[in-house]
């Protein structure tokens, strides 16, 4: 998800995240709930579950260290696709919305070369 940004937008991203601990047993986000926030796991291991009239909770993945959830938050600001509960006690950095719309205007705007 951020492999486009230039570095300097990089830097505004981690810069502006913030620390969330969390024990086992918590839940951290929840489908169908509204989200600001995206999460990168910085410790911990985490099960991501997808609930729909057919069955009530299916796990359809884990997250662990470097991993990261709640993006469609950030890019689309649509309510969460997924319920997502610690495994385990963890540590996760925590990216809010309008912090991630406005890193593309922390670069100045693109001049080219004149020769």
């Amino acid at each position: 998800m951020f492999k486009s940004l230039e570095e300097a937008q990089l830097e505004v991203m981690v810069g502006a995240m913030t620390s969330v601990r969390v024990q086992a047993g918590d839940q951290v986000i929840r489908q169908g709930d509204a989200g600001d926030l995206f999460y990168v796991v910085d410790s911990g291991e985490f099960e991501v579950y997808v609930a729909s009239p057919a069955s009530p909770d299916t796990k359809v993945m884990d997250v662990v260290n470097g991993g990261s959830f709640g993006e469609l938050a950030l890019l689309y600001g649509s309510p969460r696709a997924a319920t997502v509960r610690a495994v385990s006690d963890g540590k996760l950095w925590a990216l809010n919305r309008t912090t991630f719309r406005c890193v593309p205007d922390t670069l100045p705007p693109f001049q080219p070369v004149r020769k």
